[in-house]
């Protein structure tokens, strides 16, 4: 008889949450560029864009400051002490994922 057993992931543990986490922080990045495309402007607060509040999950703290009518920055305080800096002045999404291993 044959007995079948998933592929195990050969990444640890901490790495399969660091992509995690750097999927989601990029998608909030993504989600605020949309908004701005959308709207003309900047949310006030990450409250008024979907998805934010994943942003905020896993013990991880997430600030977003608004510096102009178009340029922002999300700073990631993780658990651990780890800071994630993506500021929209200096860096575009595509820029940013190489970062998590997500590609782009």
């Amino acid at each position: 008889f044959i007995v079948v057993t998933a592929p195990q992931d050969p990444r640890s543990a901490v790495e399969v949450d660091q992509q995690a986490r750097g999927m989601i922080y990029l998608y909030g990045v993504q989600k605020i560029d949309l908004f701005l495309q959308e709207n003309g402007r900047l949310p006030s607060t990450l409250a008024v864009v979907p998805m934010a509040s994943s942003l905020n999950a896993g013990g991880v703290t997430t600030t977003y400051t608004p510096r102009s009518d178009s340029t922002y920055v999300l700073t990631d305080t993780l658990p651990d002490g780890g800071i994630i800096e993506f500021d929209s002045a200096v860096q575009t999404s595509e820029s940013f994922a190489p970062a998590f291993n997500l590609g782009g």
